[in-house]
């Protein structure tokens, strides 16, 4: 696909309801235009009645430009990852689900001002993987109505977040 989108938008620009423009490069605004090419796999396998593996893996590939007040550098860059998931059902309502998750980028910059472009896209360091696990615990009281409580942990080399949420969801087309 062809994109010309904006990469970050800094700064108090305040609350809009519309999508950054690529048409005026500023200083808080760098754009990618070029080529993204996506490719995904994913499966599910039942593991019996109650029991089931899930997962994902991705690859992405940018090539192109990034636009900005500072230049026009050359820019390759790759995103890899997956997630893995297995889950139990002991009741037709009532679900358990653990995953697994792992995402790695990478970028490289060619040309004038590369290093100072990285630090306004806000790329510069980020080629450490990222890993992330959950567990969650999900009820379905009613059709089309699904509740979850969840625990998820996120980790970036030594830095981690966690996150503890309780999740609702209508299916719309019940």
């Amino acid at each position: 696909m062809n994109a010309g989108r904006p990469l970050v938008t800094l700064g108090s620009a305040g609350h809009t309801h519309t999508l950054p423009s690529c048409g005026a490069i500023t200083a808080t605004r760098v754009c990618f235009n070029g080529q993204a090419d996506v490719a995904v796999l994913a499966a599910k396998w039942m593991l019996g009645e109650a029991w089931w593996l899930g997962g994902e893996g991705w690859l992405k590939k940018d090539s192109g430009k990034l636009d900005s007040i500072f230049g026009t550098p050359d820019y390759e860059g790759t995103l890899t990852g997956g997630w893995f998931d297995i889950g139990w059902t002991p009741y037709p309502e009532w679900a358990i689900i653990a995953r697994g998750e792992r995402t790695i980028a990478t970028h490289q910059l060619t040309g004038s001002n590369a290093s100072l472009i990285a630090d306004q896209a806000g790329i510069a360091d980020s080629n450490r993987a990222l890993s992330s696990y959950g567990i969650a615990l999900s009820w379905q009281p009613a059709e089309a109505h699904h509740i979850a409580l969840e625990h998820h942990r996120e980790n970036v080399e030594v830095q981690s977040n966690s996150a503890t949420l309780l999740r609702y969801q209508y299916n719309f087309s019940h």
